[in-house]
């Protein structure tokens, strides 16, 4: 096809890297920097989970928008255009006014600007003729987790040698410019029309309710992606507000957490195919959930218990969503979209409760909710087990 001879895989490849590489930098970024937002703004817990919260809300509803631009204007580059776009518009915004409510709306922006990333990821790697698509989503979730790794361990080194929370985003605003100029000269294939549902019936927001199979796969992606987003936003903040940690110290466990995670992604979909799909997410969110209560019940002693349980968030994510096309034999773009949606709101609300708790109860014991997330996704895969053959 004319389409595949117009553009260089390997450049398009590149430019997925350096992507994830900006969306690690905005997901790491909001987690270990909210001590700093604490001091500078004079907020407590329950407003940075109002901060978290209005993120999270972003990035469940641009994925949407992303997706609908990528159909509309039948094209990927511009939907990462505009993503970027908002997301420097964004970063202006917090960089120039020094309120609490520029910080919610400069973090929802940039919220939004990655959301529309990650969709047109997933679309791209889904579009470019490589001979394993697999192969590529775990390369690309294996470069996210060492981005993650990597901006942890030395984010809080700079952190701890003194340097403002502004900076960090100053470099994110270089950073994404150069990527935003690369992306903008890069040839890349366009929408393949025959490839999409946008022929198809489209399934409405009531009938995907109505579906109690796609209402389990919400509440075990969403409760999962609840652990996730959650133990990167507050992670740092239950060390430093707990223990008295600095953020340097903080750092590195929150760093071993996505470097076991990222490590273990790597076989992940190996050991699924061997001891079955659901079965090695209900094994996985058992062992996870275990960790992080006794981690956390264990005081300081056992934070080396919650940064390893990475190893066993693993897999949890990439099986489940791969179960999708097994579970479901029509709609299943529409499907994947609607649980990412859905699974996000799951993690917001999750969020603005740990927010809350953490004001009421203590820091400490509201990160016992993030053990509980992990056994409701390991319950609900159990009854998608239950209900569906998935022949694994």
């Amino acid at each position: 096809m004319n389409n595949k001879k117009s553009y260089k895989i390997w450049q398009v490849v590149l430019l997925l890297v350096f992507l994830y590489f900006v969306v690690a930098m905005t997901d790491q970024f909001k987690g270990m920097l909210v001590p700093n937002f604490k001091s500078y703004f004079n907020v407590n817990n329950v407003q940075i989970g109002h901060i978290m919260t209005a993120s999270l809300f972003s990035y469940a509803v641009f994925q949407y928008v992303g997706g609908s631009i990528i159909e509309k204007f039948n094209s990927y580059k511009k939907a990462i255009l505009l993503g970027f776009i908002i997301e420097l518009i964004s970063i202006v915004l917090l960089l120039s006014t020094n309120s609490y409510i520029s910080l919610i709306i400069g973090l929802f922006g940039i919220s939004a600007g990655m959301a529309m990333f990650n969709v047109t990821l997933n679309a791209l790697c889904l579009a470019l003729p490589v001979k394993s698509t697999a192969v590529l989503l775990n390369f690309l979730g294996f470069t996210y987790g060492a981005s993650a790794t990597t901006i942890q361990k030395v984010g809080g080194n700079i952190l701890f040698g003194g340097a403002t929370w502004q900076s960090f985003f100053m470099f994110m605003f270089i950073a994404s410019t150069a990527v935003f100029v690369f992306a903008g000269i890069l040839k890349m294939p366009s929408v393949e029309r025959e490839n999409t549902d946008a022929k198809g019936k489209n399934l409405s927001i009531i009938t995907l309710l109505k579906n109690k199979t796609i209402l389990l796969y919400v509440g075990a992606l969403g409760f999962y992606l609840a652990s996730e987003y959650n133990v990167g936003g507050w992670f740092v903040n239950y060390m430093v507000d707990s223990f008295e940690m600095n953020q340097a110290d903080a750092s590195i466990y929150t760093a071993l957490f996505f470097g076991t995670l990222t490590i273990a992604r790597l076989g992940g979909g190996f050991l699924a195919d061997k001891i079955g799909y659901l079965r090695s997410v209900i094994i996985f969110s058992i062992i996870s959930s275990s960790m992080s209560v006794i981690g956390v019940l264990a005081g300081k002693g056992g934070l080396l218990i919650l940064a390893c349980s990475g190893l066993f968030y693993s897999l949890i994510c990439p099986v489940i969503t791969s179960t999708v096309s097994k579970a479901f034999d029509k709609n299943i773009s529409q499907i994947t979209g609607f649980l990412f949606m859905s699974g996000t709101l799951v993690a917001m609300l999750v969020n603005m409760l740990i927010g809350v708790l953490s004001d009421n109860i203590g820091t400490q014991y509201a990160f016992l909710t993030i053990g509980v997330c992990l056994a409701l996704t390991g319950l609900f895969s159990l009854l998608i087990s239950r209900k569906v053959d998935l022949k694994k």
